[in-house]
């Protein structure tokens, strides 16, 4: 995971005159170079209603992930009937002993 990021920021990496900085004449733009040069800014490189339906996505399907975990927490942890059953532990240096006296 880490290498695929390192590989993206690298790629990707804005330039001086590309999608982060400005270019020599100010605008936020270079003046063409040869090849392999920045690539110019597109005119709509921020798409609003993209990103607020990711982030509403995402918080949605958080807060249902915390509904689901919250019921089955709780579920989990409602202390149910105790059981007729005895156990005498017994705590050594590097171990534990469970004695069962009614067997």
């Amino acid at each position: 995971m880490e290498a695929l990021l390192v590989y993206t920021v690298l790629k990707f990496r804005a330039d001086q005159g590309t999608a982060g900085g400005q270019g020599e004449d100010g605008e936020g733009e270079k003046p063409p170079k040869g090849e392999g040069g920045p690539r110019p800014l597109p005119p709509h490189y921020h798409n609003k209603k993209l990103e607020a339906g990711i982030t509403g996505f995402t918080a949605f399907a958080f807060a249902l992930l915390v509904v689901f975990s919250w019921g089955t927490l709780n579920a989990i942890e409602t202390p149910s009937e105790p059981v007729g059953l005895n156990v005498e532990v017994v705590a050594h240096q590097w171990s534990w002993e469970f004695n069962y006296p009614a067997q």
